[in-house]
């Protein structure tokens, strides 16, 4: 009866899957997402201090040198992977670095 309750009432999305999903089927095809930082780090600095980018978006950056995927990063840094990609694809928008 409980089991029945749980499959009736309990919605079964799973929001983080579908974030990993989508960075493995990057262009229909199984891919990894290696970010890269494309300015020096004083420029970067410069850009944080300017407060284009927080502190926060300032230490994602300084860990995208071409071999950490998003996953990694979160790990690094201790923060959910969406909230990782938000920051990878502003700092995308910014061309502070490039998705490759």
């Amino acid at each position: 009866s409980d089991l029945k309750l749980f499959r009736v009432t309990t919605e079964k999305k799973f929001q983080s899957f579908i974030t990993d999903i989508e960075n493995l089927m990057l262009g229909g095809r199984i891919a990894e997402v290696f970010p890269k930082v494309l300015v020096v780090k004083s420029v970067l600095e410069r850009i944080l201090a300017t407060g284009i980018i927080t502190e926060f978006d300032h230490k994602v950056a300084l860990q995208c040198n071409g071999k950490n995927s998003p996953l990694k990063i979160s790990r690094k840094i201790e923060r959910n992977i969406e909230k990782i990609n938000e920051i990878l694809k502003k700092l995308e928008q910014l061309d502070i670095i490039k998705l490759k």
